[in-house]
């Protein structure tokens, strides 16, 4: 390789091939309005073609408003144009085949961008914190939206995702707050963490049926989202995947899911109601936390296990029933349900969390089984209205239960009936 200079350009020659790739301007610290780039240059008599603009050819040019490329570059390398912030127009070439990772990374004037159909290669965080773009184009020939490639595009109001497309990457769409709307096809399989998250103005989305998991935070802060459509193929609702959600009012989990991750619909706030399938063997920590509207709830007796909070701060939850299938009520998995008026805890359940009914300020009574070994520290704290709990063992049974501390206010007075009789 031979590195030339020409015009007020940087040029790294292929001697063999009789191609330049152009590496970056002579004066770093030129102030330039607008580039013209030759599909040739001449060295020692021979020409050669201008092929690619180099990794970080142009990077903090912030006085650069415009480039006009020739067709015969193929290729934009890394950072080529990252924090050009004045960049507002760009001809991409007819040929050109591939742009790399981050190349127009904070390009904040730029709002609108052609990509011609012959690119088969779009880089990792490619349009990131471009706040001005609202129209861009993706190929045919594109297989992959990488990571963050849209990330924070505050302006983008709509993407065509062609049918080639199979994967779309963690952050693909982070934060573009104007996206109204997108239609995802049938041939993406892998929908990555936080593809769509804080996309404050999507409504609705369908979900195809080639994807088998909602990733972690996918939807979280879509807050306007208002309908979405799960195919049955989809087995996994990961952690966070619609956190934060506040438009949601129902949701239809399919019966192929068998597992909900943490917080996966917490602080939905208008949701009131979720039907959970009888798949479902786990529900993560807090995964319906803050979900104010959320009236009444059943999980199915295929749930053996229930992360911590689940229902904390549900102060709408007047009913929910918990099969016989879970064995214990984790920490704060009722915590400030404050319209709950009674439970029934299950059979076999045999131990009660900390903090897991606390502050159920409407709750009246309770029904306890005879599996219980243990009721831990505040587990009925500040149940105000608490007047009654039935145990369905003996006296004696009782007395060997583990009682934490503070487990129970007994600031008002409360009956505690056993199956012979009251406890004084």
């Amino acid at each position: 390789m031979t590195q030339i200079t020409h015009d007020i350009f940087k040029f790294t020659l292929d001697l063999d091939n009789k191609t330049a790739e152009l590496s970056g301007l002579i004066d770093k610290n030129q102030e330039i309005d607008s580039i013209i780039v030759n599909e040739t240059i001449f060295y020692e008599c021979d020409e050669y073609t201008v092929k690619k603009i180099g990794n970080s050819a142009f990077a903090y040019c912030r006085t650069l408003r415009s480039v006009f490329l020739p067709n015969t570059i193929e290729c934009i390398g890394e950072h080529a144009f990252i924090d050009c912030t004045r960049l507002s127009s760009i001809i991409l070439p007819k040929g050109l085949k591939s742009i790399e990772h981050g190349a127009f990374i904070r390009c904040g004037s730029l709002t609108a961008l052609q990509l011609p159909e012959s690119i088969t290669n779009l880089g990792a965080h490619l349009f990131q914190e471009c706040y001005a773009l609202h129209s861009v184009n993706i190929p045919e020939n594109i297989t992959e939206i990488c990571k963050a490639t849209f990330h924070c595009c505050q302006s983008l109001r709509s993407v065509n995702i062609p049918s080639t497309v199979k994967y779309i990457g963690e952050k693909a769409f982070d934060g573009c707050a104007l996206l109204t709307s997108i239609t995802i096809p049938d041939s993406v399989k892998n929908i990555g963490k936080r593809a769509f998250k804080n996309c404050s103005s999507l409504a609705n989305v369908t979900i195809p049926n080639s994807v088998m998991s909602i990733e972690y935070g996918v939807f979280r802060g879509c807050s306007s989202l208002k309908s979405i459509t799960i195919p049955n193929t989809v087995t996994r609702i990961e952690r966070s995947a619609f956190r934060e959600c506040s438009s949601l009012t129902s949701f239809i989990i399919p019966n192929s899911v068998t597992r909900i991750g943490g917080l996966a619909f917490a602080s939905c706030s208008s949701l009131k109601s979720v039907t959970i399938p009888n798949n479902v063997t786990r529900i993560g920590d807090r995964t319906f936390s803050g979900c104010s509207s959320l009236a009444a709830v059943v999980i199915p007796n295929s749930v053996t296990s229930m992360g911590d909070g689940v229902f904390r701060e549900c102060s709408s939850l007047i009913s929910v029933t918990i099969p016989n299938s879970v064995t214990s009520i984790g920490k704060n998995t009722f915590r400030e349900c404050l319209s709950l008026v009674s439970i029934i805890i299950p059979e076999n359940a045999m131990s009660i969390g900390v903090g897991a009914f606390s502050c159920c300020s409407s709750l009246i009574s309770i029904n306890i089984p005879n599996s219980l070994t243990s009721i831990d520290d505040g587990a009925f704290y500040a149940c105000t209205s608490l007047k009654e709990i039935t145990y369905q063992g003996t006296k004696e049974q009782w007395n060997m239960i583990n009682f934490g501390k503070g487990w129970i206010s007994f600031s008002h007075k409360k009956s505690i009936y056993c199956a012979d009789g009251e406890i004084e």
